[in-house]
């Protein structure tokens, strides 16, 4: 076998299934089906992710709910929307168990991330109940987040947060309940208090639809003297299908 054709057979060996059509890809999602997630002109609101619409592009990339009644995040960086087939990614992690789709969501961002420029000092993931971590068996956002810590060069912070309170999953509920649902069930650790004064603080979530979650994740990380706040979402469920942006 000549120099070429070995090369050719390891690129190959290389090469694993595409998750969505089983193409051959590098990283677990071929170019084609990146493409199709990834590919959308349309700018987004600075700061809850949402897509902005022709008439409010000028408004400094804020969408009119986050202009009138800011959340206490102060960005949102998203990969794309929560319509298929995302969908079916974010449920074959979930759901299914199948902990290879949390690199390619990871790395998905990071691409994400580095397109905004965004470089903040710690990143955590927003945490589970203990029961609903002991039903699931692991955090679907932490598994996203070791990923993108190590493209990060940064080790995500897992216990910076704790979920105090165990409340009703969020896709159970209502919309309009949803806030109050997360209300108080966030609190910084000690460890946290110190880690987070005065620093950027990136928080990642696998889906966001209302934003309650990541609004009182961001507030109780605010009174605990974080300066900025900055969403990690894989994806974002349209505004049309939500209603408000946070509420």
């Amino acid at each position: 076998m000549n120099f070429f054709a070995a090369m050719a057979d390891s690129i190959r060996q290389s090469l694993t299934p595409c998750i969505l059509c089983h193409s051959p890809s590098r990283y677990g999602l071929c170019q084609a089906c990146q493409d199709q997630i990834t590919n959308t002109q349309a700018p987004r609101c600075h700061r809850c992710g949402n897509l902005l619409t022709q008439a409010v592009q000028s408004s400094e990339l804020l969408c009119g709910d986050c202009l009138k009644d800011p959340p206490a995040f102060d960005a949102t960086v998203t990969v794309t929307d929560f319509v298929p087939p995302v969908d079916q990614m974010v449920h074959m992690l979930k759901f299914q168990h199948r902990l290879a789709v949390a690199p390619v969501m990871g790395r998905l961002l990071y691409q994400a991330m580095t397109a905004r420029h965004i470089q903040p000092d710690l990143l955590t993931a927003v945490p589970l109940s203990r029961e609903r971590l002991a039903e699931r068996g692991f955090n679907q956002s932490h598994e996203i987040a070791r990923t993108l810590g190590k493209l990060l060069k940064t080790a995500p912070q897992r216990s910076l947060l704790h979920r105090i309170r165990d409340t009703e999953r969020q896709s159970d509920i209502a919309l309009q309940a949803r806030k109050k649902n997360v209300h108080q069930a966030f609190a910084v650790s000690d460890e946290g208090k110190t880690l987070v004064k005065g620093r950027h603080i990136a928080v990642l979530d696998d889906v966001m639809t209302t934003g309650s979650t990541l609004d009182e994740v961001a507030k109780v990380l605010k009174q605990a003297g974080a300066s900025q706040i900055t969403n990690l979402v894989f994806a974002r469920t349209p505004k049309h299908l939500t209603g408000n942006t946070y509420v």
